[in-house]
């Protein structure tokens, strides 16, 4: 089987590019960080003959213009290419995206990428909650570019927003189970770790499995502070949202089929 692969160079793009080789699958990694390389990857899944485009590639803090472009637009271009071939895609999304609450630039560029998606019988929207590794790291150098810090110890709000966080590696084994499937139909899935953590407790297992010393900085008397315009400043924004003790995934069900990994 032929796979393209935007984004292979990521977090979960780089686990998943590794996974798929070591099964044999034949799997190209496109780098679209510019033009002409968005270019080429556009005329390689028109010319060739993939039987599944994986676009993973997008940017958790979007700034400029192309960081918008990617994260809103690609997978509807790659739509474009492959139209007329029987190649499917595989949209990689968030679960943010159904919780009205959370508007920060990133949850609403996947959610206007999601609005402009053709729903055919060859895409499948993908939309795991926080993916997090065997160390409970999350993203791909958050935590561990914190921690380098000399510090003595590393302060981390409490209680933070709710998550309940998959695994990369189970992440993967269901991307894998999608490409093997006979099923063509379209599909949305909701992709929901089984345990609720708080971001302390993420960021505490993290610093334990690395020997550091975490300690909690309480801000829990913000998540009582009845104030629409601070809980508005906070949803918004990627970073602070977190200071916050929001569920992520109250309205989940709704749209899509919830999977527990």
């Amino acid at each position: 089987m032929k796979i393209a692969l935007t984004g292979g160079s990521g977090f979960l793009g780089s686990k998943l590019y590794y996974q798929l080789s070591q099964k044999n699958f034949e799997v190209y990694k496109f780098d679209v960080r510019n033009s002409h390389k968005l270019n080429l990857f556009l005329k390689s899944i028109e010319l060739d003959n993939f039987n599944f485009v994986i676009n993973t590639d997008a940017n958790l803090y979007p700034q400029s213009n192309w960081d918008y472009n990617i994260n809103q637009n690609l997978s509807r271009e790659i739509q474009n290419k492959i139209l007329k071939k029987k190649t499917k895609l595989i949209h990689m999304s968030t679960l943010n995206v159904i919780n009205k609450q959370l508007n920060d630039q990133y949850t609403k560029s996947k959610r206007l990428a999601e609005s402009k998606l053709i729903k055919n019988d060859r895409t499948i929207i993908i939309r795991p909650s926080l993916i997090i590794d065997k160390n409970f790291n999350i993203s791909k150098n958050t935590f561990e570019s914190y921690t380098n810090i000399p510090l003595f110890f590393y302060p981390m709000i409490f209680p933070g927003s709710v998550y309940n966080p998959i695994f990369d590696s189970k992440l993967v084994d269901f991307i894998i189970a999608q490409l093997n499937k006979k099923d063509n139909s379209f599909k949305i899935y909701n992709i929901i770790g089984k345990n609720n953590y708080e971001l302390w407790e993420i960021f505490n297992k993290f610093c334990a499995n690395k020997n550091k010393k975490a300690i909690k900085v309480n801000l829990n008397f913000m998540a009582k502070i009845n104030n629409k315009k601070l809980t508005n400043f906070f949803s918004k924004h990627s970073f602070t949202q977190n200071l916050l003790q929001l569920n992520g995934y109250t309205e989940r069900g709704k749209d899509g089929e919830d999977i527990l990994l």
